[in-house]
């Protein structure tokens, strides 16, 4: 692996960081839900909602990739990169 291939430590920590965030976020919810008294969902239903989600940001990240691309390669900016 060379050097340039190796993960920057400033974006791994900040990774992990919104791992635990989205961990934090999910346990309380879990314990908000379980104050209700509602019954467990399923394993099954809850994969399915999550490949659901999953699917979505891929559409929207597929479907907003042109408009980023437009906007990322505009030859009028290159004074800007300079």
């Amino acid at each position: 692996m060379t050097k340039s291939e190796l993960p920057d430590p400033a974006q791994e920590a900040g990774r992990a960081l919104t791992r635990k965030q989205a961990a934090d976020r999910l346990l309380a919810v879990a314990e908000r839900i379980e104050q209700t008294g509602a019954p467990p969902m399923p394993l099954e239903e809850i994969d399915a909602e999550v490949k659901k989600a999953r699917a979505l940001t891929r559409a929207a990240r597929a479907a907003s990739a042109p408009a980023f691309a437009r906007v990322w390669s505009n030859p009028e900016d290159d004074a800007y990169d300079s």
